[in-house]
């Protein structure tokens, strides 16, 4: 969901998963469908999504403002997507364990490199997150980071008379 681009995310994760299911005995469309639902559930809702950014840009609203608004259609949407396929896998067919675990496990050890180093860009993709927030919501301790900067008054008096800003408020 982080990684903010569902075609990405479906050509890469879910041509792996597909592949999974198909060795399970799973039925590979509704795998398909299953990570599709899920790729634009990240795409709609990560600040990462370049048509996410693309469009709070394009409207002038704050990023983290657009992506709350589309969260109200995305995620009741991939809520009824998940319990259907919940109902889908309860209810289907069972599915058959081709290879054991511990075979599966070896071939992973042999193919990758699994260790903790494997986790640094994601590290890194979270504290870079946290320091989007506001101030008070922040990650890490305040002092850790500066003050913001002050308004002059040419940036407040234009921002005022700007046509999308609305009426001007008293100060």
């Amino acid at each position: 969901m982080s990684i903010g681009s569902s075609w990405t995310t479906a050509g890469t994760i879910g041509v792996g998963l597909v592949g999974i299911a198909t060795m399970l005995g799973v039925s590979p469309a509704i795998t398909a469908g299953a990570v599709i639902s899920g790729a634009y559930l990240g795409d709609k809702l990560s600040p990462l999504s370049e048509t996410t950014i693309l469009t709070a840009q394009m409207v002038e609203v704050d990023l983290y403002t657009h992506i709350r608004s589309q969260a109200w259609t995305s995620v009741p949407a991939f809520l009824i997507a998940a319990a259907g396929f919940t109902v889908l896998g309860v209810a289907g067919p069972p599915v058959r364990d081709a290879v054991p675990e511990s075979i599966e496990l070896a071939k992973l050890g042999e193919i990758f490199w699994i260790n903790p180093v494997n986790l640094v860009p994601l590290l890194f993709l979270v504290v870079l997150w946290c320091g989007r927030f506001p101030r008070h919501w922040r990650c890490w301790p305040r002092h850790w980071s500066r003050a913001p900067r002050p308004r002059s008054s040419n940036e407040t008096s234009s921002r005022a008379s700007s046509p999308r800003s609305g009426p001007a408020r008293k100060t």
